[in-house]
This record gives structure tokens, sequence and C-alpha cells, in this order.
């Protein structure tokens, strides 16, 4: 949880005459969780999603007050339920802070939320928004309506929110006037479930009453959680180093006192699907992130570095991971945007794990279609065509498809 330094927001008019402005406490009474919400359904670009991730932003309304069957028959109720033009759900559970039992209790809430929303698909979604609104437009009409979207792009559109749903990459944003506890409750429960992919955010509301009985609303993103891929941690020399894949870049992170920690920062998806767009002309964001989804659903690892995306297949049995390729996102200087992979680095990794080396040449031989030129030195990187992002894309998961029955 980040410091907070106090403030006090200062207007200043046309004339150059200042005025100190006074902040509203939500819990005195003045206001209502009610109010919140209905300001949030008015206004969705108060929650500052696109800070977290622009995957999240910005923000179509579903519906409010959307009625859930948690905790074992025991009702609950979203507060403010949104999704985003990527087909990302956000859920918001506004909590004003009278008593700190409150304050322990939501991040339980909001997650029993979330494993709930995991069982929805696009239609359950449809019909939250057509029961809400009631103007007989679907929730993909309204997404063509503001320019979102494009009538031809609906399919794949549901069929990327079928595919966050059950991977449960969503947003979960708690918002409040002052977040202070339960975090360690949300990292009880995300260590016990690995598979849910969601993030959660706290955000602060501040609200300061100004003249003529108008008010300034100023958000304020006090945590946000971030996937972190399984990886290698080590200290050396007094720095702290994580290790997430072959190619990997530190970066310094100041940290308190005069101590520094060198942290890997990868890409987002998002960030590495612009990227990879801006490096390859021919591929739209659709085709790239289809492919990369389609890989997940095969059940290997998509990982992001701070150049590329990395696809790997983790055996739950082994606890160990097989790194296969690297899709190139963000080139260095002077090096091409390309799909490569070190055959030796596959075959010493199933050598290590007590694996047949026939398994890696049948999954090479399987490769060869897509091969650019011929296989040489195993020892020494090898590229792969574009194509399988695109045209080839359905013979080379099914090339993943069968590299993975051997395990």
């Amino acid at each position: 949880m980040q410091n907070r330094m106090s403030k006090r927001p200062v207007l200043v008019n046309a004339g150059g005459v200042t005025e100190k402005l006074e902040r509203i406490s939500l819990s005195n009474g003045t206001f209502q969780e009610n109010w919140i919400q209905e300001l949030l359904e008015k206004e969705p670009s108060i929650l500052p999603t696109a800070e977290i991730d622009p995957i999240f932003a910005p923000l179509i309304c579903l519906a409010r007050e959307v009625r859930l069957d948690v905790d074992e028959g025991k009702g609950g109720r979203i507060d403010n339920l949104y999704i985003s033009p990527k087909g990302y759900v956000v859920v918001v559970e506004t909590k004003l802070w009278r008593n700190p039992e409150a304050r322990r209790e939501v991040v339980g809430q909001i997650l029993d939320y979330a494993k709930e929303i995991r069982g929805w698909d696009y239609e359950k979604l449809d019909t939250i928004y057509k029961s809400y609104h009631k103007d007989g437009k679907s929730l993909f009409d309204v997404l063509v309506a503001v320019g979102y979207k494009k009538p031809e792009e609906e399919a794949g559109f549901i069929d990327i929110v079928q595919k966050n749903i059950r991977a449960a990459r969503f947003l979960l944003m708690i918002v409040g006037d002052g977040i202070r506890e339960g975090v360690e409750k949300l990292a009880d429960y995300m260590n016990e479930s690995p598979d849910m992919q969601h993030r959660l955010a706290l955000c602060e509301l501040e609200v300061y009453e100004m003249a003529g009985g108008s008010r300034l609303v100023v958000p304020q993103l006090t945590l946000k959680t971030n996937i972190i891929e399984r990886g290698i941690i080590r200290v050396e020399g007094g720095e702290i180093k994580i290790e997430v894949s072959d190619e990997q870049e530190e970066k310094p992170v100041a940290c308190r006192g005069n101590s520094y920690a060198s942290v890997y920062v990868p890409l987002s998806k998002e960030e590495f699907i612009i990227e990879f767009v801006h490096s390859h002309t021919g591929i739209s964001e659709d085709t790239i992130s289809t492919f990369l989804e389609d890989v997940e659903d095969l059940g290997f690892q998509v990982s992001f570095t701070s150049r590329s995306a990395s696809v790997s297949l983790y055996l739950q049995s082994l606890h160990a991971n097989i790194a296969l390729f690297q899709v190139v996102g963000k080139p260095k200087a002077d090096h091409e945007a390309d799909i490569w992979f070190v055959p030796a680095r596959i075959y010493k990794r199933l050598r290590t794990l007590g694996y047949s080396e026939e398994i890696v040449k049948s999954l090479l031989n399987d490769w060869r279609p897509f091969l650019k030129g011929e296989y040489g030195d195993n020892a020494k990187f090898h590229f792969l065509n574009e194509a399988i992002i695109s045209t080839q894309r359905t013979e080379f998961l099914a090339s993943l498809e069968r590299f993975k029955t051997n395990f």
C-alpha cells in the first residue's frame, strides 16, 4: 500500500482569486453508498481503470445492484457492473467505512462475487444489460452505437468475453472513502486460487465542497494487484532480482531509504499487443489477441517480458515449466520482431525432467512447415513464420496440442 500525502486542492478563478476547498467526509452521514453508485453509473470515467490497464477502459455500465447467489444460498448484490470494449468485466463494490468490520469483510465479499461471475457467459451479461436498461438494445448494439465496435465484430467480441470470463480475467474494484485494511485476506485468497487471473484495485474517492453547492470528486488508487508469473527470485549483492524467462530487462525502482531493488518490469498483455501490431503491419490486434487466447485455452501459459510474450507448458505433477518459444512484440534497436526458439534449450529441459528426446524431435518435425529456413545448430536461434498467428494458426495450434499429449 502506498503512502498518501495530505493535500488540499486550491481553486483559482480567472481573476487569480484562490479558494481552498474543504474535503467532505463520506462517512459523516452526508452521503450514502447509493450516492456513490449513482455517480459511478452516470460517470464511469471517474474510475481510474485505464491507470490499472488500458484493457479495462472505457467502461460501459451493464447494471447496478446485480443480484447474485453466493455464500451457500445467501444473496449478494454487485453495486456496479461494467464491461470494456476489449471484453473485460469490471466489478465495483462501494463501501463507506463506518465500522472496522466492514473494511475486513468487503475484500472477501468481492472475491466471492468473482467466483460466482466465473460461472457466467456472454448471454448472462447481455441479459443483465437488457433487464436493467430496458431500451430495446443489446449490449453489443450499444458498443456499436457509441463507436467502440463494428457490426461485423460481434462474433469475435462474444468469443473474447467468454474466454475472459472462463479464465477470470476481470477487474475487481473496491471504491470508498478510506481503504486501509483487508489486504492480508486478499493475499491469502490469491495464493489459494492460482488459476484466477483477476486483478483487484482499491480506489479512494475524495469529495470537496465548492461554491454554489458544487462538489469536486477526485479518485485515487491506493492499491492495485498484478498477476506475477512463476519465476526465480535471487538476492545478489543486496539486490533482489526476479527471473521470468530467457529474455529479460532490469530497471531500478526506488525503495525505502537509500536502498534500491533491481526489478524486472514486464509489459501488460495490452501493451504487448499494441507493440506487436506496431511492428507487424499485417496483423491486427484481434488476430494476435485471439492467437494468445487460443494458446492459453490449450493449457499453455503465456507470460510477458519487457519485450516479448513467452509461451510455455507447466507440468503440474512436477511443478516444472517447459519454455517453448518467444513472440517478440517490442524488438530492440536493429532487431526484427521475430518468433523464436532454441531447440537445444527444449532438449535440455526435457532431459532434466526425465522425458525422451523423441518428444522434442516430434515437435520440431511438426514445426518444420512453419520454420524460416532450415534447422541448423540446435544451440542457435531458430525462427517461425508470422503465419502461425494468422493463416497457419490452426495447424500450429494442432502441433502444440500433440506436444501436450506426451505429458
